[in-house]
């Protein structure tokens, strides 16, 4: 719980970092195997912000057994974290 937790926040701190933002959605979704965290957002910060939190969200779910996927090419991004149960 206080691992999903810390991610959640950091994908929080990573949307309050995008001046352009109007928008961010947090899903969680928890199976029996896994727990999966996905933030829309529908802007971009400036990398030099971004690449500490986006290392910190990687390292964390790397530590868990989980990846980050990052679909950041369009106006709307989407981050995905996955990691066991």
């Amino acid at each position: 719980e206080a691992a999903v937790h810390h991610l959640v926040a950091e994908l929080v701190l990573l949307a309050r970092r995008a001046p352009d933002a109007r928008i961010a959605r947090i899903a969680i979704d928890v199976e029996p195997r896994s727990v999966r965290i996905a933030l829309t957002v529908d802007g971009h910060g400036r990398p030099s912000d971004e690449a500490p939190i986006l290392g910190s969200i990687r390292d964390r779910a790397a530590e868990l057994g989980g990846t980050l996927a990052d679909e950041g090419d369009g106006p709307v991004r989407e981050l995905v974290v996955e990691v066991p149960r």
